[in-house]
């Protein structure tokens, strides 16, 4: 009786590893776009769900990772858990596809229910919290984010990690993208998240369209950024469209930064000379001093603008 049992364990054993040994077949297929060797295992009596013992990620992950459509599509048609997880990392197949810029992927998962809400764990120090749509944004891709939203996503959910905070919006501003700013606000994205970085972002980079979308759709222009505020990063940039519609919805002419520099000198000393006289008609002060003593006419000597200079001068302005 004992030899039975001793033969049964083993036999088991032997099925135990050989059933292991295919599954790993099948992730390894399943990554590498081999849908003939994928097909195989699964009429084979495989399960289709089977997972990874090292990062519980399914055929369907994997594929859905490197882009392999037919080989999703194949999945799915075989009854694939579009929305398994992995327990440790937080992974679905839509997370994965949405990460490596697959929008067809994500399309035939989101078809098929897939759950946009789900975001990676904590685990990841740059990308944890890390939703669909944020992914999309961060790759800069409007198809993917437009069909994500129109399935649900929710287009003010934040990510926060080692490195700061994330959000659709931010992303779309980074990139200068100012259909993909335009999608999001229509559908309620908020404008001020972050502490108003999109607006931040979009004046420190100089796109000056989305500075103004974003004004125009309630963006606090008001907030201070790190150093400086709104209106001197608009000067210091050039953006006069931007620096012009401030200035009619209060901005103070006179504001300055934490090193006492004014707009106007913020202007000077970067050329900008009809951001310069905008800022002198409504009230800015050309002799202002900044901390280290120097005046806006001195700061567009030291930066050699010579055409401010000139103005200036015959303005009035002293050193």
């Amino acid at each position: 009786m004992k030899k039975v049992v001793l033969a049964i364990c083993f036999t088991l054993a032997i099925l135990e590893h050989g059933i292991a040994q295919q599954a790993d077949q099948l992730f390894s297929a399943a990554s590498n776009g081999d849908l003939a060797r994928v097909r195989q295992l699964i009429n084979g009596g495989l399960n289709i769900d089977a997972y990874n013992s090292q990062n519980a990620w399914s055929a369907l992950m994997y594929s859905s990772q490197r882009g392999h459509f037919e080989i999703v599509q194949f999945l799915i048609q075989r009854g694939a858990n579009v929305n398994m997880r992995d327990p440790i990392d937080g992974w679905t197949a839509v997370l994965l596809a949405s990460r490596g810029g697959h929008t067809n992927i994500v399309r035939i998962l989101l078809e098929k229910n897939a759950d946009v809400a789900v975001t990676v764990t904590e685990n990841y120090s740059d990308i944890n919290t890390f939703s669909s749509l944020i992914f999309a944004c961060k790759n800069n891709n409007i198809e993917m984010a437009r069909l994500l939203i129109n399935n649900g996503a929710n287009v003010n959910h934040i990510a926060h990690n080692s490195y700061g905070s994330f959000s659709p919006i931010g992303y779309a501003c980074d990139h200068g993208n100012i259909d993909l700013v335009r999608l999001l606000l229509r559908h309620s994205a908020n404008v001020n998240v972050q502490n108003g970085l999109p607006l931040q972002l979009s004046v420190m980079k100089g796109y000056e369209q989305i500075a103004l979308l974003l004004i125009s759709s309630g963006a606090n222009f008001r907030i201070h950024s790190g150093w400086a505020g709104i209106l001197l990063l608009a000067c210091a940039n050039g953006m006069y469209q931007v620096v012009d519609t401030l200035i009619r919805n209060g901005a103070n002419a006179n504001e300055t930064d934490d090193f006492g520099n004014t707009a106007i000198m913020h202007a000077s000393i970067n050329g900008h000379l009809e951001i310069l006289q905008l800022l002198y008609r409504n009230g800015g002060d050309l002799n202002t001093r900044g901390t280290l003593g120097q005046t806006a006419l001195t700061k567009a000597k030291i930066s050699r603008k010579v055409d401010v200079v000139v103005w200036l001068t015959n303005n009035g302005a002293i050193e």
